[in-house]
Parts: C-alpha cells; sequence; structure tokens
C-alpha cells in the first residue's frame, strides 16, 4: 500500500514538472487578411522598357498630347506662320490706306504713298502731319482686333507686333533709300507698336481667361 502511494506522488510531480504539448493553432482564414500584389516596376534594363517606348513612339500625336496633358497644339507649323503674317500685313495696311485716305479727305490734301512710307510726312507742324499721326494711331488699334482675330495667343502678340512694323520698316527703307533717322518716325512707330502689343494682349488673354469654366466650381472644394 505505501509502494502504491509512493508511485502516485512520483506520477504527480513528474506530471506537474513536465512541459506541456502546444496546443495547435488554429488555421488562418484568407477572409481576414488579403495580400496586396504591388506593380513591379520596368527598369531600363528590361526588356518590357523597350517595348512600352516601341509603343508609345507609335502613338499618334492626338493620344500624346493626351498623354502628356497639354493644353494647346505646340508643334511649329512654318506655314500657319506665315499665312498669319501674310493675313496681319495684309489688313493692317489695307485699313491704314483707307484711314489716311480719310483724314486727306478731310484735310483736302493730295492722296498719296508719302503720307505711309515717307519719313518727313510725320510732323506736327500743321494739320496734314497730325492727321497722318491720327490715322496711324488709329490703325495701331485696329492692328490689335487684327491679332486678336487672327493669331489668338497672348504671347504671340509681341513677336506678330515687332513682325509688322519690322516688315514696314524695310518696305519705308526700300521706298526711301535711306535708313530713317526722324525722330517723329521712330516715336510714332514705337508707340503704336507698344499700343498694338498691348491692346492685343489684353484682348487675347481676356479670351483665354473665358475658356475656363471657373463658374462651375462649387462653393466649398476639398483640398
Amino acid at each position: 500500500m505505501q509502494l502504491f502511494h509512493h508511485k502516485l506522488i512520483n506520477l504527480r510531480i513528474t506530471w506537474l514538472f513536465s512541459d506541456p504539448k502546444p496546443s495547435p493553432r488554429p488555421p488562418k482564414s484568407s477572409s481576414t487578411k488579403k495580400s496586396i500584389n504591388f506593380p513591379t516596376p520596368i527598369h531600363a534594363n528590361s526588356p518590357h522598357f523597350a517595348s512600352v517606348y516601341f509603343v508609345r513612339s507609335q502613338l499618334p500625336m492626338s493620344k500624346m498630347k493626351k498623354l502628356t496633358g497639354s493644353f494647346r497644339y505646340t508643334q511649329w507649323d512654318p506655314c500657319l506662320i506665315t499665312c498669319q503674317i501674310v493675313s496681319m500685313q495684309s489688313v493692317c495696311y489695307l485699313s491704314l490706306c483707307v484711314l489716311v485716305a480719310i483724314m486727306e479727305d478731310l484735310t483736302s490734301s493730295t492722296r498719296t504713298l508719302d503720307h505711309i512710307f515717307e519719313y518727313h510726312e510725320i510732323h506736327v507742324r500743321d494739320g496734314e502731319g497730325r492727321s497722318v499721326i491720327s490715322a496711324f494711331v488709329l490703325n495701331a488699334i485696329i492692328a490689335a482686333v487684327a491679332l486678336w482675330f487672327i493669331v489668338g495667343r497672348t504671347k504671340l502678340c509681341l513677336d506678330f507686333s515687332c513682325t509688322y512694323y519690322g516688315i514696314h520698316l524695310i518696305a519705308c527703307w526700300m521706298y526711301n533709300g535711306s535708313f530713317p533717322t526722324t525722330f517723329s518716325w521712330w516715336t510714332l512707330n514705337v508707340a503704336c507698336a507698344a499700343i498694338t502689343c498691348v491692346s492685343g494682349e489684353f484682348l487675347c488673354l481676356r479670351t483665354e481667361l473665358q475658356a475656363i469654366p471657373l463658374s462651375n466650381i462649387g462653393a466649398k472644394v476639398d483640398l
């Protein structure tokens, strides 16, 4: 009886100090955690990079504009620029001839091309010279309206204004046979070029701002 009692005590001691087996963990359910597959970056040395570059190079210009997010068609077009220059020169010289003819009728002077291309006709000594100056100033405003209709770009107003008056300088140089040296001619043409450029930029800028529908945006915008 005592031997049985000692064996029972030894079994209890062994059970107390022995390491219990770890309980098996429940299997992970696929609904608790989802794996996120990040896209693998394409390196320049990988064969996929060459194929992507080839596909992009074969896209037409209309789709390339959508990819780059450009606002306007910015490709250099010499035919379009030449047509715009010719149109500007034709409209401005036609309006200048009409205005000079009206001023000549008002001052009862002879109609001649000297009032347009002659250096010494630009003066303020009499009514005939002042009428020619008035015709040039009014023509500068008409040239600004022509810039608005023909060019329609704020960034190009300075270029086309300088082109118009630069061609006028060459025409006067060829008409007179000498380079202009009178102060009144240079003052008038520089002032008219400034009026044309500033007025044209103002008109084109108003049109470009109207193309942005800011009124459709709500009062509250999440930033």
